[in-house]
């Protein structure tokens, strides 16, 4: 399974561990390509978990732990930041 960074575009007036939060609309580029892939697949958007109560940022739905990057999930974050709990 590959590896990926969240990137831009985030809301930049709202920083999480010194970066950008990441929302609806970040993307997930890639790091690591599939197995025979000569390049690394185009980024791809990130979908956020569903949460009983949404956090916007933005005015976009907050991506959490858990949420949807491409094939994989969002693993990581910032561990001094709790959002929707």
């Amino acid at each position: 399974m590959g590896q990926g960074t969240l990137g831009l575009p985030g809301v930049p007036t709202v920083l999480i561990g010194g970066q950008p939060a990441a929302t609806v609309g970040s993307l997930c580029a890639y790091v690591v390509p599939p197995p025979g892939s000569p390049v690394p697949p185009p980024p791809v958007p990130v979908v956020p978990l569903p949460l009983p109560k949404p956090v916007l940022i933005g005015g976009m739905p907050a991506v959490v732990k858990g949420s949807v990057a491409g094939p994989g999930t969002v693993t990581g974050g910032c561990p001094t930041v709790m959002i929707g709990g």
